[in-house]
């Protein structure tokens, strides 16, 4: 395959081709592969790090990237240094100083059963902050983590309150908001805000597309769109959205 290189926008050359793949640059740095299944980052100087490749990283997020080795999942810093020992079967991304990282359970039965795995919550010096008991988890977001277990959802803080009273068959989340649209046993909708508050009741809408720009499409009794705090400010039906850009 033909290798690629990097051109800044006045068409001088940051760096020549050599890679299998470039990623797109987020926040500052882009995920580039040297070789087949060997992955590093490349800044905006032209810094290619760290010396050993990995056979799998994420995008830099709160400072860190996660990064995967024959061992497991683990963290580098922006240097390139180890944050973390790569020892989790699963992670996720930093947000607010916080990840998610899959652990595996001593089996107090030894090797009669096999040991469970489930995701916990750690901070920035590798602390667990928060033992989720869960084998699903969503990334942080306002100090939130939504879990599933046997099909069951719910919303919990990282101290362990439920956030919202209850388990549900689905939980979607609209982070940018700080939202979260909520599917109950009866397979009805309805919308809380981060706090816990419900701002649209079960079955108001059968239908809620995403947010985009502050409006939400949805469809009921009455369809339009609804804004961030679940008043219907347009009227309107349609078979299909595409959401708003730039107003449009």
């Amino acid at each position: 395959n033909t290798p690629y290189g990097i051109i800044r926008q006045n068409g001088k050359l940051l760096i020549g081709p050599q890679f299998s793949t470039i990623e797109p640059f987020v926040n500052g740095y882009a995920r580039v592969e040297v070789a087949h299944g060997s992955w590093k980052f490349i800044d905006t100087s032209g810094r290619v790090f760290p010396d050993e490749g990995f056979r799998n990283l994420h995008d830099f997020s709160d400072g860190l990237a996660a990064v995967k080795s024959r061992n497991g999942w683990g963290f580098i810093d922006t240097n390139g240094n180890e944050a973390f020992p790569e020892k989790y079967s699963d992670v996720g991304d930093f947000h607010e100083g916080f990840s998610k990282a899959k652990i595996q359970l001593k089996s107090k039965y030894g090797g009669l059963v096999k040991p469970r795995q489930v995701y916990v919550i750690i901070d920035k010096q590798g602390k667990i902050v928060f033992n989720t008991k869960s084998r699903s988890c969503s990334d942080v977001s306002r100090g939130l983590v939504i879990l599933e277990n046997k099909r069951k959802c719910s919303l919990k803080s990282l101290d362990g309150r439920k956030m919202i009273p209850g388990t549900f068959l689905q939980i979607i989340s609209f982070s940018k908001y700080g939202l979260y649209l909520v599917k109950n046993k009866a397979k009805q909708y309805a919308l809380f805000d981060y706090k816990g508050k419900q701002l649209i009741p079960f079955g108001k809408y059968k239908d809620y597309d995403n947010f985009s720009e502050g409006l939400c499409y949805v469809k009921g009794s009455e369809s339009g769109f609804i804004d961030t705090l679940g008043i219907l400010k347009l009227k309107f039906v349609c078979e299909k959205t595409k959401g708003f850009a730039e107003g449009l």
